[in-house]
């Protein structure tokens, strides 16, 4: 089932080739591991953030390992923004204004910025 602005859930986050230096998942990856677990597994919001974290700190772990991490719950904090801001533009896709596909544009670009 596709998701607003996102679109099909993944089960985990891509891998990229580290023979052209490392890519940490971007927010786009992070919000698709966070629907899998919303959407296919039925956790709760805060258990289907949490989840997601942990699967993020595994990654980063394993490819940056002297990389300083934020508090999880911060972490946790910052990703269920995301998922409200997703939301808020989710309840207002059928108004046909400038001001929504600026919002929906913008969004959508920072989406391929690093999460974290």
């Amino acid at each position: 089932m596709a998701v607003y602005l996102i679109g099909d859930p993944t089960e985990d986050f891509e891998r990229r080739d580290l023979r052209f230096g490392t890519k940490f998942p971007d927010k786009l990856q992070v919000l698709k591991v966070y629907f899998y677990f919303r959407n296919v597994m039925k956790k709760g919001p805060r258990e289907s953030a949490s989840s997601c974290i942990r699967k993020l700190v595994e990654v980063w772990s394993k490819e940056a390992p002297n990389v300083a991490l934020r508090e999880h719950r911060k972490c946790v904090l910052s990703l269920e923004k995301l998922v409200d801001e997703l939301k808020n533009l989710e309840k207002s896709k059928n108004r046909q204004t400038k001001t929504q596909a600026s919002n929906e544009t913008s969004f959508v670009q920072g989406l391929t910025t690093t999460y974290g």
